[in-house]
């Protein structure tokens, strides 16, 4: 049983197909989508009402292959808030654990556990409602973070992070990720998807709205998607309902297709609400569905940046290289990055990790120093002031790490020396993505009379353009201390021959 439209609600109703959507390879039947048995399971199993956006998703995402067997291992639902997602992959997850015979493991994961959590809750009252399910299944944990609904028969669904190690060692048959918009690195989509390789019908669905800037995964994924929607061997499926690009932001047709619950159990005034914020783009990515892409310009002129990859570039390996470290200004995200010197006398520069907050820096380096110090690496510069990352000074240095504070007049001159060696070609890098986002649009301030990049009022992530920025200054005030070592030593009559070794670097 379908949900039915409630004029009441909305004068008009949501639309029911998807506006960007893989092709299906031929008519989708009871024979040719497993769709129908779980909108069945759904209704007569679980006693849910379905929306029928919902069991146009379940049909078109469980699509069977020409050889009879699961055609997607990957799936995208892109859909705007409050329109039913957690309801659809709840019926999705319970009919894989309970009528599969051959699913062992559902696992759901967001960005934080709270968000996993909501889901699995959910599904764990539902289940424990039932008198059938809850005889299959014995009594959920709920401690220290164990999350799970044990199936008498050996399978489960769990609850996690997004953390990559949350992830890792477990085998999942359905793996679905909400909120995948805020993935601004690969590192946890990738644990996660890799959870369902092993598996016959394994299958990942990604779950969000449209993404920003920083969405770096979901915009990789749904390009790939997208290019893939015509293809018939296509392992990964679209299905995003999405208002059409360049609407007005009042197009109530427009409001329909993005939001398919409309008239269901979406009220149009919410809509309404929402769109008189004084925000556009936030009604156009949260209830448009729509990617909102920055029109701010980078500090530099347009190509400065991009005329710098090098696919192949690297650190000779005679060079000394700097380290530095530089944390989000919402405190996510956490940036190492390095410069050095090529052979042919340009810089390079190259962020070599990235991963959620900043508990991890100091035991990441420690393991790495050793090695890296003898390979060249020289000092590790952190910003010293005004920073997320300036709490790791001192539990650096109390781990006896060579530390370079950037403050004062430091931040004005590593934003200039930065600026100027983009602006002139003196460096190069390998063309990373988050990189590259920020030098798309990096927003500048002045502080007094010195520029600095501004973390607060950029529309993307800035650190880890303002991490290599800290390493190259270090680099290039590294030279120039040598250089008037070398300059003394001449004005002091000293052999100019003599050994430098014992020349300290940042004394």
């Amino acid at each position: 049983m379908l949900m039915q439209y409630d004029p009441a609600l909305s004068p008009i109703c949501g639309v029911t197909t998807p506006r960007i959507f893989t092709k299906p390879l031929r008519e989708l039947t009871r024979q040719t989508s497993r769709g129908f048995a779980a909108i069945e399971f759904g209704v007569r199993v679980l006693g849910m009402e379905l929306i029928p956006w919902q069991a146009d998703f379940l049909i078109r995402a469980l699509e069977l292959g020409l050889d009879g067997k699961q055609r997607f291992r990957t799936v995208l639902l892109l859909v705007s808030r409050q329109n039913g997602k957690s309801a659809v992959m709840k019926i999705m997850a319970l009919y894989r654990l309970f009528a599969d015979p051959s699913c062992e493991l559902v696992l759901g994961v967001a960005h934080k556990l709270a968000g996993a959590k909501k889901p699995w809750d959910e599904a764990r009252k539902l289940v424990l409602s039932i008198p059938a399910l809850k005889a299959q299944t014995l009594k959920p944990r709920i401690a220290n973070g164990d999350l799970c609904i044990p199936l008498k028969n050996g399978s489960a669904w769990r609850a996690e992070s997004s953390e990559p190690d949350a992830t890792r060692g477990w085998s999942a048959d359905l793996l679905f990720f909400d909120e995948l918009r805020t993935q601004e690195t690969r590192d946890a989509w990738t644990a996660a998807k890799a959870t369902t390789t092993a598996r016959p019908n394994g299958m990942a669905v990604g779950v969000s709205n449209a993404g920003t800037g920083k969405s770096v995964v979901l915009r990789e994924l749904r390009n790939d998607a997208i290019s893939k929607i015509n293809d018939p061997t296509a392992r990964v499926a679209i299905l995003e309902w999405s208002a059409p690009e360049g609407c007005d932001l009042d197009d109530r047709a427009a409001w329909a297709q993005a939001n398919p619950s409309l008239g269901y159990t979406l009220d149009i005034a919410v809509l309404e609400e929402a769109a008189a914020a004084p925000d556009p783009r936030a009604f156009r990515t949260e209830h448009l569905c729509q990617w909102v892409e920055t029109e701010v310009m980078g500090p530099w002129e347009p190509g400065a940046w991009e005329a710098l990859t090098d696919a192949y570039s690297e650190i000779d390996p005679a060079s000394e290289f700097t380290v530095s470290v530089e944390t989000g200004f919402d405190r996510a995200m956490t940036y190492i990055s390095i410069a050095g010197w090529r052979t042919d006398g340009k810089a390079h520069i190259e962020t070599i990790a990235q991963r959620a907050g900043s508990a991890w820096v100091v035991p990441a380096l420690a393991k790495q120093w050793p090695e890296w110090s003898q390979l060249g690496a020289s000092t590790i510069l952190i910003q010293g002031s005004g920073s997320n990352a300036t709490e790791l000074i001192e539990l650096l240095e109390a781990a006896h790490f060579p530390v370079t504070p950037v403050k004062g007049t430091d931040l004005g001159a590593s934003f200039g020396a930065f600026y100027d060696a983009v602006k002139e070609g003196r460096l190069h890098h390998r063309g990373q993505q988050l990189l590259d986002l920020a030098a798309s649009a990096a927003q500048t301030k002045t502080l007094g009379q010195i520029r600095v990049f501004d973390d607060k009022g950029s529309p993307v992530e800035v650190a880890p353009l303002q991490a290599a920025s800290f390493a190259y200054w270090g680099l290039t005030v590294a030279d120039l201390r040598r250089a008037k070592k070398r300059i003394s030593a001449y004005e002091t009559e000293t052999d100019p021959d003599e050994p430098e070794s014992a020349y300290t670097l940042w004394g």
